[in-house]
């Protein structure tokens, strides 16, 4: 029902697409990226608040539907986590989330 639905598009693209799109950046980013470092936690965290902010949107389209997704369950789960990560490393490096933002796209 939810893929069916108006929600299941934004812009026109489908946001199975651009989900895949986010995990796949984010694995590169894990894979290839500045491991172990503060600017990598740095764009953990930014991917984590575009995470959380997309999460917060499908999870107010599934509550305005009536409908509960437990695969749209775990998503918002994985991406608490997400966040949670990116916050203690940050801690660990003594880092901020926004400095030198010109800097992250490497």
């Amino acid at each position: 029902a939810v893929n069916s639905s108006p929600y299941s598009e934004l812009a026109g693209v489908p946001v199975t697409l651009l989900g895949l799109a986010f995990y796949l950046g984010l694995g590169v980013t894990a894979l290839f990226g500045p491991q172990a470092t503060p600017r990598f936690h740095q764009i953990n965290g930014l991917f984590a608040l575009l995470s959380l902010a997309f999460s917060a949107y499908l999870a107010n389209a599934s509550y305005q539907m009536g409908l509960v997704c437990p695969f749209c369950l775990s998503i918002y789960a994985g991406n608490v986590l997400l966040a949670w990560a990116a916050i203690r490393g940050l801690a660990e490096t003594r880092q901020e989330l926004f400095a030198d933002l010109g800097g992250v796209p490497m």
